[in-house]
């Protein structure tokens, strides 16, 4: 549940817009935000689990105001919401312990920065807009291994695919589309150190313009 009453502010200057001294705006956003999830043990140490949940995020107070110029506030801005699932195995057997993992992220009403023609068409703006459906898919793989009291050894794999439906499936911007890391954990005596080395793999951009 979250409100906002303000007056239009831009960015480019910090003040009100100069076409609406005095002028309000108020927004207020409900969502209603269930969440459920089961977890089983069927071999000793090892567990399989589903779980469900819906989120929201409701506009940031600078997503109503174009990027550019005294224009008016954005129209009909609505919160974001993610249907999430995600399901997987882990275990904990001796000095080992793992767990591989899928989940898909659903949005709706997807937040998204657009490029649009200024009002008269004399060049762009960028402004926020909702765009339909969007997807982040993927799935990780992480083992740990104590080789002593004190000294973790890990690995973890991650995989993702994004896409945005009214875009012709083009990527999420942003999201890299793999992950790896290795390394060691220390914690002795209450000092703890971590040593590793990080992979990112290549993020998607998905240029937009919001005439189209």
């Amino acid at each position: 549940d979250r409100s906002y009453n303000a007056p239009p502010i831009t960015e480019v200057t910090g003040q009100p817009a100069s076409q609406s001294p005095g002028q309000f705006y108020t927004a207020s956003f409900r969502s209603l935000l269930p969440s459920i999830g089961a977890n089983y043990e069927f071999l000793t140490g090892w567990h399989a689990y589903a779980n469900y949940s819906r989120n929201a995020r409701p506009p940031g107070y600078s997503e109503f105001y174009e990027v550019s110029g005294n224009f008016s506030l954005e129209a009909g801005l609505k919160p974001e919401k993610t249907d999430n699932y995600s399901a997987g195995i882990y275990f904990e057997k001796g000095p080992f312990e793992g767990r591989i993992s899928a989940f898909d992220t659903h949005y709706q009403d997807y937040i998204l920065n657009l490029s649009v023609s200024r009002p008269g068409g004399s060049g762009y703006i960028t402004q926020v807009e909702n765009v339909g459906s969007a997807h982040y898919s993927g799935g990780a793989l992480a083992m740990t291994y104590l080789i002593t009291p004190w000294l973790q050894a890990f690995a973890n794999v991650g995989i993702i695919k994004t896409w945005i439906d009214r875009f012709n499936d083009g990527p999420a911007s942003y999201a890299p589309n793999q992950t790896q890391s290795g390394g060691l954990f220390a914690n002795y005596h209450g000092l703890s150190s971590t040593v590793s080395v990080d992979h990112v793999g290549q993020r998607g951009y998905l240029y937009i313009d919001g005439d189209d």
